[in-house]
């Protein structure tokens, strides 16, 4: 189908760095969704999302972010929603939204295969941006136990 070519040509622009191209290539995908329940608006909003953060368009990230979960059935694209929503609050200095959104991403990772080491570590940071120290010892033990990677003392020692 064209939305399919238009993501794409999204992809391959997005990989080379040209975040303008794949944004126009997605602003042409987004004409071939259907508002109700399109499960294409569960790829298309978070990538392009994702491009509005590389680009420093916090306030564009966070209107896709909240497309991709408003317009269509949640499933395991939609997922990374409130992750890249938070990003983008956090970079706003709204550290309380940042915390809800990971708390919601942790929420419906529960049921897919993500990797919650890092939101754990990035609502840890955004605690601490809140001087709230506590909340953030606690996540960041929760990212230690939840990763895959084996961290050990001498990982900190020099």
């Amino acid at each position: 189908p064209l939305r399919a070519a238009f993501h794409l040509k999204a992809n391959i622009a997005f990989g080379f760095g040209k975040f303008t191209s794949a944004l126009r290539a997605l602003n042409e995908a987004e004409k071939t969704i259907k508002r109700e329940a399109d499960s294409f608006a569960c790829v298309l909003y978070p990538f392009r999302s994702q491009i509005r953060l590389k680009m420093k368009d916090f306030d564009a990230a966070i209107t896709d972010a909240s497309q991709s979960y408003y317009n269509s059935e949640p499933n395991v694209l939609c997922g990374n929603a409130y992750d890249l929503r938070g990003d983008a609050y956090f970079e706003k200095g709204n550290f309380k939204a940042a915390i809800e959104d990971y708390t919601n991403q942790l929420k419906y990772a529960s049921g897919i295969s993500i990797d919650t080491s890092l939101i754990y570590k990035k609502r840890g940071l955004a605690h601490l941006k809140l001087n709230d120290s506590k909340s953030a010892i606690a996540d960041f033990t929760k990212a230690l136990s939840s990763t895959s990677i084996n961290y050990q003392p001498s990982d900190y020692q020099k």
